[in-house]
């Protein structure tokens, strides 16, 4: 999994485009702490594997809040975008995406709770 700062900030843009909201970016640094967190390594290994990797980023892009609108919006979107790249395939309703992205932003839900749900949801 090869996730870029430039690929989320078109995710971003597109979100912003179809649903409304403002753009743009509130702190580049904050968006790219969320992405580096998901690459880091420890004695050349690196921490989480592909799908750890996706609760990781999601959360980061909800949490860190790096845009000015649409935070949930790309975390939760970038999310669904890469289980569907790994060819995790999950079902779900927009009432309960809408919850998540709530509850991670609420600190309700932590990573090891977004990697359970993804698992149930499977």
């Amino acid at each position: 999994m090869d996730i870029t700062v430039e690929d989320i900030i078109l995710m971003h843009k597109i979100l912003i485009n179809e649903s409304g909201g403002s753009h743009g970016i509130r702190d580049i640094n904050l968006l790219e702490s969320a992405v580096g967190r998901v690459y880091q390594t420890f004695m050349n290994q690196e921490f989480y594997n592909d799908f750890e990797k996706i609760s990781v980023l999601a959360c980061g892009l909800i949490k860190n809040h790096a845009f000015i609108d649409g935070n949930k919006r790309v975390g939760i979107g970038m999310m669904l975008y890469l289980l569907k790249c790994n060819n995790y395939h999950i079902i779900y309703t927009q009432d309960e995406l809408i919850k998540l992205g709530l509850d991670i932003a609420n600190d309700v839900t932590t990573i090891t709770d977004l990697k359970l749900w993804i698992q149930d949801h499977r």
